[in-house]
């Protein structure tokens, strides 16, 4: 579907047409579990927390200002949901980001197109690792990333959002995400060279 084609289902379905609404939380119901189990601490959530974003976009679609700027609203109802049962859990602990997840594959695909010389150093440091190992390795690096760097890196890797955009998103300064962008990368690279010795 064209941009001008999900604007067009957003307008409708913010108009309330229950059958357009529908096809919209179709469409990105892969993307909201997947990102759910980005940014959940305990697995066994995922699909409850899910539930729950979509539960609160059919509340609130009728309040949505600007129909172009849905992904990222969406983005800020998971972020946002995600991190309130976080803090409700009291526990933070890193769990494996699986690759056969829905989107797995993708993510790592587009943070290898998006840095293509932060990656290249990454695939020297793990030539001696399949593509699959290093592709977990990816995954187990990002999940054990702080939480403010894990979710400015996936926005902008993964989401495609910019970094004015992410800021917005996540209530912050611009320049906090492009100092966490910075960290996270930093943090990636020291983990890098850890697995390296």
């Amino acid at each position: 579907m064209h941009a001008s084609g999900l604007t067009k289902l957003i307008e409708a379905a913010k108009r309330g047409s229950q059958a357009d609404l529908t096809r919209l939380l179709e469409r990105f119901q892969k993307m909201i579990v997947y990102h759910c189990s980005l940014h959940l601490d305990d697995r066994n959530q995922v699909e409850d927390v899910a539930q729950e974003v979509i539960e609160k976009v059919i509340a609130d679609i009728s309040h949505l200002e600007h129909p172009q700027a849905f992904t990222a609203w969406l983005q800020k109802i998971i972020i946002t949901t995600c991190s309130c049962h976080n803090r409700q859990q009291k526990r933070y602990n890193c769990r494996e980001l699986r690759l056969d997840a829905p989107g797995g594959q993708e993510l790592f695909e587009r943070l290898a197109e998006r840095n293509p010389d932060f990656w290249s150093e990454i695939e020297k440091g793990q030539k001696d690792l399949e593509q699959d190992s290093l592709q977990e390795w990816l995954f187990n690096a990002i999940r054990s990333l702080p939480s403010a760097q894990r979710q400015c890196f996936i926005l902008y890797y993964y989401g495609g959002i910019g970094y004015q955009e992410i800021a917005q998103i996540l209530e912050v300064a611009p320049g906090t995400v492009s100092s966490n962008m910075h960290k996270a990368r930093n943090n990636l690279q020291k983990l890098l060279n850890l697995s390296e010795n």
